[in-house]
């Protein structure tokens, strides 16, 4: 009844009534769009105006795929271009969860051949994500296997992974990178920087379904490769100072030690060993503990190493003379209510003594004369109380307090390097001040900075850092250092056939952490000298940490490790003998074959025994018959004269090439090398120097 009334009363409007109800709704219509359009128009342009980083963030998402890919990191050398760490190419397996098909099938196909939870791969697989790591520098085969299942959403990408190739060795210096390419210890913290480079943007386009529009990908920011690092350590050098240090560090069941190589004419860091150590490419594998590089991280009291340094003051000050007599009081000096023991009972000692036998009473004495202030600042010549600068992460500066605070006893203490601490570095560039002529060269282990087509950039040259003695007082205290290593000395131990060795030992009680007093058997045992006395190329010192056993003395403990390193230094560098060799009845040098030379020229020199040569010279071993093409082992040719050299190969037909003259110091090819006749055999000979003079081999 309603519906025929509504229509009845259109029925009735005009024409004009309709047309103006037609233009209202049309109206209406109008400004509703209208209203609509204004607020999307506002929208946009409030979007393009104001961008909102959280709906930026959802387009990259949703248009790209991004991976960082970091860059080549650089290599680093020894002194003589082996390679100490390296980058190696691997796979690493990522996944898109958008186009994995099947995740619980795909999980269950991957856990297998990856060795990981089918549950942890499930979760990665069904992340709201577009890109996933499922396993990181996996080796070629076992990439290419996953990749030959042409699973969907399932991809590699090439990275790269830090290598050692030498394990253990220097692992304390160069340290380690983790999983991402970043330094984490040592040379490869510290310089990051450099070897590591810039990163790069792996990027991906895809359309709205996910789908890749650059399925080979772009680099929007290429990039640039880390420098190489060559450091000063000399590889193999290293591997004799690890050898050394390792044998008594397990002899002496040891808590810990180093062993430092130094040119006290550059400061250039040769050899820095660790014990223990540890294996970089494993890292993980070891307590934190064995990372850290001990040589400067750790502070020790150095005990009667010190006396080195002590008398050298008070001889470049005058206050005393090598021969003047010291009264040692028996073995017991009192200082207040302190009394100052020596190992002996000694009496008068010489200054010259003093050092010889280590007398703590003589240097406490020495110290009095010298006052506080004056062993302070000669302390702080030599480098104490200070970082050296050597650019190795972790070091400290020890502990030398100020001299105002000394008191009687504490003057004493320092005397004998006892109421302060150092470095092991400190103690060994504070050694190689004496023996450069009395000036202290800045220690360093980076030698250049090179970019990737070998280009040197940065290269770090000798650095003179002060002047601490005259060099007639470091002449004096040489001689003092010598007779240290002599009979009746406390370093015996530290003598290598051939050569003058200078050094000194120490001994020094250590506190303990729980009752901060100086515990009853603790010990730090410690050498440190250098070689040859009158013409150093290498100053070593060796710290081991609470050694047990048979005997604790530096003199026991680090003298041998000392001495290993040393007469290896000495082949490898091709120094020849500075003193005679007693030889045996065999040929062999005292106390067996020395690692250098065991034969050398025949001349006598005066003041010392004869240079003498075995009679029958060390026959080369054929490999077939004498005839033309006979095979020989190549014997050990070294400290031969040429003669001797020419009698072993008389009848061998090789063809010997001699540069130079004295003894035998090198050859091509090395020894134990098998060569055939008419092979060329080159031996390199340099003139031996004793009692500062050069003597020629004899021509015969």
């Amino acid at each position: 009844m309603g519906r025929h009334r509504s229509r009845a009363t259109r029925s009735m409007q005009t024409p004009a009534e309709r047309f103006l109800r037609f233009r209202s709704r049309i109206r209406l219509m109008t400004g509703a769009f209208v209203l609509v359009f204004l607020v999307l128009a506002g929208r946009a342009v409030w979007l393009m105006a104001f961008p909102n980083e959280r709906l930026e963030r959802l387009a990259r998402r949703q248009h790209r795929q991004v991976v960082t890919l970091y860059p080549q990191r650089g290599v680093i050398y020894d002194r003589n271009g082996a390679e100490l760490a390296r980058s190696v190419e691997m796979q690493s397996l990522f996944a898109d969860p958008k186009l994995v098909e099947h995740p619980r099938e795909t999980a269950r196909i991957l856990a297998q051949h990856l060795g990981l939870s089918e549950a942890r791969l499930y979760s990665k697989l069904t992340q709201d994500l577009r890109f996933v790591w499922l396993k990181r520098r996996m080796a070629p085969r076992r990439a290419a296997e996953v990749l030959a299942l042409h699973l969907p959403g399932i991809q590699t990408i090439t990275e790269t992974r830090r290598f050692y190739p030498n394990r253990e060795l220097a692992s304390a210096v160069l340290g380690f990178a983790g999983l991402d390419n970043v330094g984490l210890e040592g040379i490869e913290r510290a310089y990051d920087e450099i070897l590591n480079g810039k990163m790069v943007q792996y990027v991906r386009l895809r359309d709205a379904k996910g789908r890749n529009i650059t399925p080979d990908g772009v680099f929007v920011r290429q990039n640039t490769d880390g420098c190489h690092l060559v450091l000063t350590l000399d590889r193999t050098l290293q591997y004799e100072a690890e050898r050394a240090l390792d044998e008594v560090y397990t002899k002496f069941n040891a808590k810990g030690g180093f062993l430092i190589v130094m040119d006290p004419a550059t400061g250039e860091i040769l050899a820095m060993a660790n014990a223990p150590d540890y294996n970089p490419n494993a890292f993980g594998d070891y307590d934190s503990a064995q990372y850290r590089n001990r040589a400067v991280t750790d502070t020790y009291e150095p005990g009667s190493t010190q006396k080195a340094f002590l008398v050298a003051a008070a001889l470049n000050e005058g206050i005393v003379r090598p021969d003047e007599e010291i009264d040692c009081e028996i073995g017991r000096y009192r200082i207040g209510r302190r009394t100052i023991h020596d190992t002996h009972e000694y009496g008068l000692l010489t200054v010259a003594e003093i050092v010889k036998l280590s007398s703590n009473i003589g240097a406490a004495k020495i110290g009095e004369r010298m006052g506080r202030q004056r062993v302070h600042d000669y302390y702080r010549a030599f480098g104490f109380g200070a970082r050296t600068g050597s650019g190795l992460p972790g070091e400290v500066s020890g502990i030398l307090r100020a001299p105002g605070s000394w008191s009687r006893i504490g003057l004493a203490n320092h005397a004998f390097g006892q109421g302060m601490s150092a470095t092991g570095l400190q103690v060994v560039s504070a050694m190689a001040a004496i023996a450069n002529g009395g000036v202290r060269m800045k220690p360093y282990i980076v030698k250049e900075v090179r970019d990737q087509q070998g280009r040197v950039i940065e290269r770090n040259e000798p650095r003179e850092v002060t002047r601490v003695i005259s060099r007639e007082t470091a002449a004096i205290i040489t001689e003092m250092l010598v007779s240290v290593t002599e009979e009746g000395g406390t370093g015996t131990r530290a003598r290598i056939p051939g050569y003058r060795v200078a050094g000194k030992t120490g001994t020094a009680q250590k506190v303990d952490p729980e009752t901060r007093r100086y515990g009853r058997g603790m010990f730090t045992s410690s050498f440190v000298g250098f070689v040859p006395a009158e013409a150093p190329r290498l100053v070593i010192a060796c710290v081991l940490d609470e050694p047990h056993g048979n005997g604790y003395y530096g003199g026991t403990v680090a003298a041998p490790a000392f001495a290993r390193v040393a007469a290896a230094g000495m082949r490898l560098l091709g120094v020849a003998p500075t003193v005679p060799v007693a030889l045996d009845e065999d040929g062999n040098g005292a106390g067996g074959r020395s690692v250098l030379v065991e034969r050398v020229t025949g001349e006598s020199v005066p003041g010392g025994d004869a240079w003498s040569e075995p009679a029958t010279p060390v026959a080369v071993t054929p490999g077939e018959t004498a005839d033309s093409g006979s095979v020989f082992v190549l014997p050990d040719l070294s400290g031969l004269t040429v003669r001797a050299v020419l009698d072993v190969l008389a009848d061998t037909g090789l063809d010997l090439i001699v540069q130079g003259s004295g003894v035998a110091m090198s050859q091509v090819p090395d020894p134990g090398v098998k060569v055939k006749s008419g092979e060329k055999v080159t031996v390199v000979f340099a003139p031996v120097v004793a009692d500062n003079r050069v003597i020629r081999s004899a021509r015969r």
